[in-house]
């Protein structure tokens, strides 16, 4: 029996990544997490002991082969 192809739900397909990444508030020092995936929607990662409320704007720099974004 041949497979079904899926239907994606995502906008932007999600290239996963393993790096460590800095963020924070535009106002504050910066904090290191992982990053988990990235698309052109955005990049997901995961900050321990750190809360993060919906709406916060943070400055987020990860590298994507040799550039620093």
């Amino acid at each position: 029996m041949a497979e079904q192809p899926t239907t994606h739900r995502r906008k932007y397909l999600r290239i996963p990544t393993d790096q460590v990444i800095s963020f924070a508030e535009l106002d504050r020092p910066d904090q290191l997490a992982v990053s988990r995936d990235v698309s052109t929607g955005g990049i997901r990662f995961e900050a321990v002991g750190i809360e993060i409320a919906l709406g916060d704007r943070l400055r987020v720099t990860f590298n994507v082969g040799c550039r620093t974004i």
